[in-house]
């Protein structure tokens, strides 16, 4: 749980790093101290809404312009049961780019996905695709990476298209 909002009240937040579904903020290399926060979050434009949305409305945008210049890259995990016991982590990997800290400082986080698709090349990874890649390697079922999916229509197409048993959907 988030505690103190005074905590997160720093002037530098970078990087964010998320381990299974929380998130730390460490100083920059400039200066300041660090703080650590925890939040519940699956993905990388979640927890950065997350972030911006613990501090009052009145200095939200203040925050996103500082986070935009900030942050570096957010990693969130999610924790998926593996084929004959055990967990193994569903990864998604953001990096910040021009595009990304754009996006962060006008409020159009929701848009965050459509740019980590176009930039895989740079190594970001989607939940999706992290999720689609475990059951491809035989690590984890259909159906756990779908309970897992954030975008669970696009994981159902994505994982038919690549003929795993989607049979649990309920669908002809």
């Amino acid at each position: 749980s988030l505690r103190d909002c005074s905590i997160v009240c720093i002037p530098s937040l970078t990087p964010v790093w998320m381990t299974d579904g929380s998130w730390k903020v460490f100083p920059s290399r400039m200066r300041f101290r660090t703080a650590g926060v925890e939040t519940r979050t699956s993905t990388a434009a979640s927890t950065i809404d997350r972030i911006i949305d613990q501090f009052p409305p009145d200095r939200q945008s203040q925050v996103r312009v500082m986070l935009a210049e900030s942050l570096r890259g957010v990693i969130a995990q999610v924790l998926c049961k593996k084929k004959g016991g055990g967990r193994v982590a569903a990864r998604e990997i953001l990096l910040t780019i021009p595009a990304i800290s754009n996006l962060i400082r006008e409020g159009k986080t929701f848009q965050i996905p459509s740019i980590m698709q176009t930039n895989k090349r740079i190594g970001m990874v989607t939940l999706n695709d992290s999720l689609l890649d475990l059951v491809d390697a035989g690590l984890v079922e259909p159906q756990e990476a779908y309970m897992r999916a954030a975008d669970k229509t696009g994981l159902a197409a994505a994982l038919k298209a690549r003929r795993h048993d989607v049979s649990f959907l309920g669908e002809g």
